[in-house]
């Protein structure tokens, strides 16, 4: 495997970290509003080995709930969840980092004169 495919991977599950968390946080400020749905990413393995993260919409339904004497139905992002995508989120980022900085190392010393 070639260095630049490393870097073009790790920085696939960058963006992919990125936008899990980015999703996650969405989900979370908006977890009060009636009728909110919830996204979630899905990934899909690309051809040159990388990544790439789509978004979709949580089609469950949401607690009833009663506001102002009538049935509304809640949001249906569970925090729980939420709170377990941003931690892997942030460790699947940390990860993919230090495959690029590992690379840059070893192209450094591929490339440095002796």
């Amino acid at each position: 495997m070639r260095i630049g495919s490393i870097f073009s991977i790790a920085a696939s599950g960058l963006r992919s970290a990125a936008q899990r968390l980015k999703v996650s946080a969405h989900n979370v400020s908006n977890m009060n509003t009636d009728g909110f749905k919830a996204q979630r990413t899905i990934d899909v393995a690309d051809q040159g080995g990388g990544v790439s993260t789509h978004v979709s919409r949580v089609d469950e339904p949401g607690p009833v709930i009663i506001r102002d004497g009538q049935f509304v139905e809640g949001s249906n992002t569970n925090l729980v969840v939420e709170t377990v995508n941003q931690i892997q989120a942030v460790q699947a980022y940390r990860a993919n980092l230090n495959v690029a900085e590992a690379a840059a190392e070893m192209l450094e010393e591929t490339t440095r004169e002796h």
